[in-house]
């Protein structure tokens, strides 16, 4: 069965241009009665007071991983469902994104959250892996 189409609501344009090299952290705002696992750019939720619960946020697995590509808004979360009983289908979740740039920790980061958000999760975003901007290995990541 395909998923539902997924429910995005950009805080910005839908077509506004993040540059992922320069994003460093990613915020996740969910209710106070949802918890998360997370599994690379898989998010799993369920709700210890409702037992039978079970929500994804699947991020963009090419937005996920650190490159000096930009993305839109409106192709960095790539599914958002629920399912509210284990026989019941997939629901889409309303998801609201925006891109936040913290001036006193000098920090970007990419705003994810359920509505309305009640709790919410700093992460940081896979960093580069070997010196991007020197190919034979000199220098410092940005």
């Amino acid at each position: 069965m395909p998923l539902p189409p997924t429910m995005v609501y950009p805080i910005q344009s839908p077509r506004f241009e993040v540059t992922r090299a320069y994003v460093s952290e990613f915020w996740l705002a969910l209710y106070s009665t949802v918890t998360y696992v997370q599994t690379d750019n898989v998010f799993y939720m369920t709700s210890p007071v409702y037992p039978d619960y079970q929500g994804w946020i699947v991020m963009n697995p090419n937005f996920w991983q650190w490159s000096s590509n930009h993305y839109t808004l409106d192709h960095m979360v790539q599914y958002a469902y629920k399912k509210d009983t284990p026989s019941s289908p997939e629901e889409s979740i309303g998801i609201r994104i925006l891109y936040y740039y913290d001036r006193d920790l000098g920090r970007k980061a990419i705003y994810v959250s359920t509505v309305p958000p009640e709790v919410n999760y700093k992460l940081l975003l896979p960093e580069a892996t070997r010196p991007y901007w020197c190919p034979n290995g000199e220098g410092v990541v940005p």
